[in-house]
C-alpha cells in the first residue's frame, strides 16, 4: 500500500480553508484555498525545504505563479466527443 500522508495533510489543509471561505462564495473559497498553497503556510515549508537543499524557489516566485486557462483538447470517437487536458498536464 502506497501512502501520502503529507499529501493528504495538504489536500485537507486545502479543503478546510475553502470551507472556511465558504460563506463568502465560491470564488473566494478557491481563492482561500489557493491563497494557503502559493502564499500561506504550504508556500512557506515549500520554501523552506528549497532553502534548506539548495533550491532556489522563493516565496515570490510561489505568490506570483498564476495558471494560464487555455481551452482543451477535444476528439470525437464512436459518436461521442472527449475533452482532456493538453500534453502538458
Amino acid at each position: 500500500m502506497f501512502v501520502q500522508s503529507d499529501l493528504g495533510r495538504t489536500l485537507q489543509y486545502m479543503a478546510d480553508c475553502e470551507a472556511a471561505a465558504r460563506g463568502r462564495s465560491r470564488v473566494e473559497g478557491l481563492k482561500a484555498a489557493r491563497d494557503a498553497f502559493y502564499r500561506g503556510d504550504i508556500a512557506r515549508t515549500i520554501v523552506a525545504f528549497h532553502e534548506q537543499n539548495g533550491g532556489l524557489l522563493s516565496m515570490e516566485d510561489l505568490a506570483n505563479f498564476q495558471v494560464g486557462i487555455e481551452p482543451p483538447v477535444s476528439a470525437s470517437f464512436r459518436g461521442s466527443t472527449m475533452y482532456a487536458c493538453g500534453p502538458w498536464c
